[in-house]
């Protein structure tokens, strides 16, 4: 047994205890493998040790932020960009104009702060919410060529506290951004939005229609 808190854990067993009386506000897995047999074991936890550990983890995450609490970011996801000859921008963003993105349809996208690349993550949604799901990897952001402009497609931005951002780069963790879920992008150039376009898809691909 083991425990980096301030105070001793006192652990007891209860044989008669009923599992299903108990009232879980959280759980914690463990995955293990005992002689080749690869086994999940979840330990049930009632508020007090959710809590406890919760605050535990987000002073350690938050330990070596540099930031100060305030201090807000432009919190954008990213579904993809486009290198567009600066003479046909006007082409890609006029009213009725069709995109063909030429990538297939998926939960993919990148989340990025103040326009620079953060992690990538897996677009999805919490109470009917746009959500973000940090996962393993790095951000494959490549440049635009030279005489190009970069036109970002973006499904959502919002400013949050950049304390915040170490919390929610975790992989496997989940950032709400409590903006409702929507069909409609944004089509921005300079951290500016230029358009806005409908989310479509076209022979197992995304497309855009310019509003």
């Amino acid at each position: 047994m083991a425990w980096t808190g301030p105070a001793q854990s006192v652990v007891k067993y209860e044989p008669e205890l009923d599992p299903q009386s108990v009232r879980e506000a959280g759980a914690i897995k463990f995955s293990l493998s005992i002689n080749g047999t690869n086994c999940t074991v979840w330990l049930g936890a009632g508020p007090g040790v959710i809590e406890r550990l919760d605050g535990l983890w987000r002073r350690q995450v938050k330990a070596a932020i540099r930031s100060q609490p305030g201090q807000l970011q432009l919190f954008t996801v990213e579904l993809a960009q486009l290198a567009v000859p600066p003479s046909m921008l006007g082409d890609y963003t006029r009213t009725g104009a069709v995109i063909d993105l030429e990538m297939v349809v998926g939960d993919q996208v990148i989340v990025r702060a103040d326009g620079k690349p953060l992690f990538p993550a897996k677009l999805c949604s919490v109470h009917d919410n746009f959500a973000v799901e940090a996962v393993p990897g790095t951000v494959a952001a490549p440049g635009v060529p030279d005489g190009s402009t970069r036109l970002s497609i973006e499904f959502l931005s919002a400013n949050i506290d950049s304390s915040t951002i170490p919390e929610i780069s975790q992989i496997g963790a989940i950032y709400d951004t409590g903006i409702p879920l929507s069909n409609e992008v944004s089509l921005i150039v300079n951290r500016e939005q230029v358009a806005r376009a409908v989310l479509c898809t076209y022979e197992g691909r995304f497309a855009l229609s310019v509003k």
